[in-house]
């Protein structure tokens, strides 16, 4: 399966994730999860964010649930839409090829008409 940038974003923020893990486990083995909360709340105003392995985001991106190479949400919803539109302008088209033949038969039955009357003053 070729990669997309889909595939892409999710391995790039799993590593991030496996950094951050990494860096958590440093601050607690130098004693300054205390200063990191702090940090986070004064510069980010927010608090931390567990990622240990068990966090919600792991669960969201289990390779048993869904894997990099999963179809790309965004892609799906666009190419459903380009379907939508397609079908939307055939359509439109067939309806106006129906009220085009409606209006050659009107043509056409006026035509009959007339030829018929073009008959009558003749005779």
């Amino acid at each position: 399966m070729p990669r997309t940038n889909y595939a892409e974003k999710r391995r790039w923020l799993r590593w991030h994730r496996e950094q951050m893990r990494v860096m958590e486990r440093l601050l607690r083995d130098l004693g300054q999860m205390e200063e990191f909360d702090r940090r986070l709340q004064s510069e980010l105003d927010s608090d931390q964010i567990e990622l240990d392995y068990d966090s919600i985001f792991d669960e969201m991106s289990t390779d048993s649930e869904e894997s990099d190479e999963a179809e790309d949400p965004q892609a799906r919803l666009e190419a459903e839409n380009a379907a939508l539109r397609s079908a939307e302008r055939e359509r439109q088209e067939f309806l106006a090829a129906a009220q085009a033949m409606a209006a050659s038969q009107q043509v056409l039955l006026d035509l009959e008409r007339a030829r018929m009357r073009a008959e009558d003053v003749r005779r």
